[in-house]
């Protein structure tokens, strides 16, 4: 099947010298300077993703949301003009009221170039979610570190990257971090 390609405005707020924003299919970066001419078809619609901004995504195809409940996360970090970004998890069971029984985990993730960490907002409030970390996508990256380490509990497990330089993105693949508890991801230069 052949999509015909049609070119649309897009407008990009902000700043055009501080505000960045990452197609969320290539992670390739713009600069905010108003409108955008870009390339559309009916496969491939423009979705940006604030730099600064972390977001939690589920990336496993189910039938229901029900299915999806201890899935995977994938965090994608779009990195600002500064190099850090942040974001917010809520996890509760999605039916109940319990949540009001602190039966829920709102954390908060934050990235800054030599540190990602994963803390909890409300800490007398827990949730035993058997959802992970399956991979952090960091978007804007312009220098590498040469290894990173999961601190999680007392554990240390040193972790594996993958560098993208067509793009300035680094994967780091399966950090396995439960979300069920703090953790923090060190990197060395």
């Amino acid at each position: 099947m052949k999509f015909h390609m049609f070119n649309v405005k897009v407008y990009l707020p902000g700043a055009a010298s501080k505000t960045l924003w990452y197609d969320v299919d290539s992670y390739h970066a713009h600069h905010a300077n108003g409108y955008l001419n870009y390339d559309v078809t009916l496969a491939k619609i423009p979705v940006f993703q604030r730099g600064g901004t972390i977001v939690p995504r589920k990336e496993r195809v189910r039938r229901s949301s029900a299915l999806m409940a201890d899935d995977p996360y994938t965090l994608v970090v779009a990195l600002d003009t500064n190099g850090t970004a942040q974001g917010s998890l809520y996890i509760d069971d999605g039916e109940t009221y319990e949540y009001l029984n602190n039966k829920h985990i709102y954390a908060k993730l934050a990235y800054e170039p030599n540190a990602m960490t994963y803390s909890f907002i409300h800490e007398n409030a827990h949730y035993p979610t058997r959802s992970w970390v399956e991979r952090i996508v960091i978007a804007g990256i312009k220098t590498p570190p040469k290894t990173a380490k999961l601190q999680q509990g007392d554990k240390q497990t040193s972790l594996q990257m993958t560098l993208h330089r067509g793009n300035d993105v680094l994967v780091v693949r399966k950090p396995a971090a439960s979300m069920a508890q703090p953790w923090k991801i060190t990197f060395s230069y």
